[in-house]
């Protein structure tokens, strides 16, 4: 497990650095998600299917109206191979500049 922030384990900032998450109600980056779901070519029901919750749910994730849980988070991440940077960009506040001030200190 990570005690610091990089963008190389980007998996472990979890629990490692929780102040780079996204704040309850704080607003993912859901344009760049639906843009990485379309370029995907999974259809919206199939990655539902791949990340355990309804097409019904997951759209209502999309749209902001649901907020996802870790869990689905790392399962998007798995499923649509996002890289650090897309992760970072769609799931964390303030994006990769926070983690390269934490880098250079």
């Amino acid at each position: 497990m990570l005690t610091h922030c990089t963008q190389s384990g980007i998996v472990e900032l979890w629990t490692s650095c929780p102040e780079n998450l996204r704040k309850e109600g704080e607003p993912m980056n859901n344009v760049k998600l639906k843009e990485v779901i379309q370029n995907s070519g999974i259809k919206v029901s199939a990655l539902a299917d791949k990340i355990g919750i309804s097409r019904q749910s997951l759209h209502m994730k999309l749209n902001g109206e649901r907020n996802f849980d870790q869990g689905e988070i790392m399962s998007l991440k798995t499923h649509l191979h996002l890289s650090d940077d897309q992760f970072i960009e769609i799931f964390f506040s303030d994006g990769v500049d926070r983690l390269s001030q934490k880098e250079t200190v």
